[in-house]
């Protein structure tokens, strides 16, 4: 159930729901981003450029790659489901928890998915020998970068190992960067484009707040990217997702203060997690948390959609349930926090 399912199972307005399934800059878009999407509201008339050639020269010169390294779709999902069908992809294999975004485009895709469980005794850390060794069984992997449920990711020196290691065996790899903007993580931009199957995937949906206007763009070798765009639908790119996100990447002062806000929002969450008697809780790099829950699911789930809160949780292969907690509003986090020490409370003794 997503929130607009809930919203109208419940006869409310979206805004009278709380979505904490979704790690969207609480900060909303940039301002420099709204301030371009007015500019261009008298351009509506006019057809978008299907290059998104602004757009692709911008990130061509930041990157130091060549325009035919670049290819855009409407959002990551468009791009993997593109890929897939690029690269003739039948079996898959992503590190688990594996999150609802990568799930249905799978299943869309009629793709077998291998699951390579990480373990929460090593807080869900990456090993790179099991990925490799799990490699040779598929033909495919994906390897969030970091990881969207868990918050971790592999070193650079073990991702460029990665890389190698998936042009000698022939294995495509789809290196997702979704969160990577929150974090300090560096990109393998170099090692990618001369790479021969590895490519890397990102949106504009999550760290710039343009989830309504879904762009992304893929980055990889030449001729995986010809391939990649052969495969992806030939209708019109969106203009006003377009200057939105050239605005964004131009705002320097955005990821300063994202980052700001988090890390003081990250500070208030803390400080509750620590006074909830043994509650079991993760922090990451990323703007969410991950709790381990000692109650049955369903009934967390019940008491906080009374609240009209909406939560994303998850099983791990042994069985253990956690909850994905991202970073929103003071005032949601606060309100999440109180009904958190609620559900946990009822039938304490």
């Amino acid at each position: 159930m997503d929130i607009h399912d809930y919203a109208e199972n419940r006869k409310l307005s979206h805004k009278q729901v709380m979505d904490f399934t979704t790690c969207v800059n609480p900060l909303g878009p940039s301002s420099k981003a709204k301030n371009m999407l007015r500019k261009n509201i008298k351009n509506l008339d006019l057809f978008a450029d299907k290059k998104l050639r602004h757009l692709a020269r911008f990130i061509v010169r930041n990157e130091k790659i060549h325009e035919d390294n670049i290819v855009f779709g409407q959002g990551s999902t468009d791009l993997l489901y593109a890929i897939f069908q690029a690269v003739k992809t039948k079996k898959v294999l992503i590190p688990s928890p594996v999150s609802q975004k990568f799930e249905e485009v799978i299943s869309y895709s009629k793709v077998v998915l291998k699951r390579l469980p990480l373990e929460e005794k090593n807080h869900f850390s990456m090993n790179l020998e099991k990925i490799l060794r799990a490699m040779k069984k598929v033909d495919t992997v994906i390897m969030p970068y970091p990881h969207d449920m868990a918050g971790t990711a592999l070193a650079m020196d073990d991702l460029h190992v990665l890389i190698g290691e998936a042009d000698k065996l022939g294995k495509t790899l789809i290196l997702d960067e979704s969160y990577r903007d929150f974090t300090a993580l560096g990109s393998p931009v170099k090692e990618v484009i001369k790479s021969e199957k590895t490519i890397i995937v990102r949106t504009f949906s999550l760290f710039y707040a343009l989830a309504g206007l879904p762009i992304g763009y893929a980055i990889g070798p030449a001729k995986t990217i010809e391939n990649i765009q052969n495969c992806l639908f030939p209708g019109e790119m969106n203009a006003l997702a377009m200057y939105a996100a050239i605005a964004s990447l131009k705002d320097n002062l955005y990821k300063t203060r994202t980052t700001r806000f988090i890390d003081e929002e990250k500070g208030y969450f803390l400080k509750a997690f620590a006074s909830i008697e043994n509650l079991l809780y993760f922090d990451t790099p990323c703007p969410f948390f991950v709790l381990k829950i000692e109650k049955e699911s369903k009934r967390l789930k019940d008491i906080f959609y009374r609240y009209r809160i909406l939560i994303d949780d998850f099983f791990d292969e042994q069985g253990g349930y956690y909850l994905k907690v991202p970073i929103k509003k003071h005032k949601w986090n606060a309100r999440f926090l109180k009904t958190l020490r609620n559900a946990l409370e009822v039938n304490k003794p």
